[in-house]
């Protein structure tokens, strides 16, 4: 009996003397844990009850955190209180607080910057980040440029080929649903060149592919400009040769398009009948056109280049709305 009594004390006090985890509580049960012998901390999800641990917590990432963190906390950026950085050997991670897993595809960033819109983004090795508050953008591009407003358009580079998103607006499924936005793809990566004309009337693209440049419209369908022969009003059209009272200036058109000087500021063109702006550099550009306060100025017929004409989401099981 004595025998089994010092056992227990023996067995107990050895217990007692057991290393434990070193636990940093970050935010919603998720921990940095270090394992005793490890050198470094992981992401853990505890399991508590009354503030006692109920179950095994269940590790999220490798053993690589030094075992400190900062909450992001930047104004643009939605939620950034619930995103945490990670330091880790002199690299920085990010930890989205309401899942507890790795931002940015697990890559640690170098810094991050805002955009020619005031938007921010995070550089890592393996691209740039954009931290939008809609979905659908790709994951990481090489480079990007957006119109920062509300219908954002995001023009983008991967590898050396451009393509455009563009945000979507879809109305709720009931009434009692508010609107959802998201980014489509508009034009894909293919592009050697872009440009993005808006303003005064006008929201589509001049871009070249092949070596061949092309216009297309809001929806990223092939355009042709259009004259009235008779009104002597431009508008985007699916040109065919034989269409009555149109004639096709596309060549015209881009030439003059082309011939915008890179980071004009409020430049006059006549064969616009605007000033314009372009922000960018040879490969891609936004080229803002001044707006007339009298439409039936405007070089577009009424004001509208068309390009909202025919939308393209018979598809879609709700609605779509897209304004300009």
């Amino acid at each position: 009996m004595v025998n089994v009594f010092l056992l227990v004390l023996v067995v107990g006090g050895f217990t007692s003397c057991m290393p434990k985890d070193e636990i940093v509580e970050v935010v919603n049960n998720y921990q940095l844990r270090k394992k005793p012998g490890d050198e470094y901390f992981a992401i853990y999800m505890s399991f508590k009850q009354d503030g006692k641990e109920i179950a095994e917590p269940e590790v999220r990432s490798e053993a690589i955190f030094d075992g400190t963190f900062e909450p992001l906390n930047i104004q643009e950026v939605k939620n950034s209180d619930m995103m945490f950085i990670l330091p880790a050997s002199g690299k920085k991670y990010l930890m989205d607080g309401f899942s507890g897993t790795l931002m940015l595809e697990g890559n640690p960033f170098l810094r991050y910057e805002k955009d020619n819109a005031g938007g921010l983004y995070f550089v890592t090795s393996a691209g740039l980040y954009f931290m939008a508050n809609v979905q659908g953008l790709p994951s990481k591009v090489d480079q990007y440029y957006r119109t920062g407003t509300r219908k954002d358009t995001f023009i983008y580079r991967l590898g050396n080929k451009w393509g455009v998103y563009q945000v979507l607006v879809k109305s709720g499924i009931s009434v009692f649903q508010s609107p959802a936005l998201r980014y489509i793809e508009i034009l894909p990566a293919v592009f050697d060149k872009i440009r993005l004309i808006s303003g005064d009337g006008a929201h589509h693209f001049v871009a070249q592919r092949d070596g061949k440049w092309q216009i297309y419209d809001g929806w990223g369908r092939r355009r042709y400009l259009c004259v009235g022969v008779f009104d002597n009003t431009y508008r985007l059209n699916t040109y065919s040769p034989n269409a009555a009272g149109e004639r096709n200036v596309t060549n015209g058109y881009i030439k003059n398009i082309l011939s915008i000087p890179i980071d004009s500021q409020e430049k006059y063109i006549p064969y616009l009948r605007t000033k314009c702006t372009y922000s960018g550099d040879n490969n891609v550009g936004i080229i803002r056109l001044t707006t007339h306060n009298d439409k039936y100025q405007s070089f577009f017929t009424a004001g509208d280049d068309h390009s909202i004409y025919s939308l393209p989401w018979e598809d879609e099981d709700v609605n779509a709305e897209y304004h300009y």
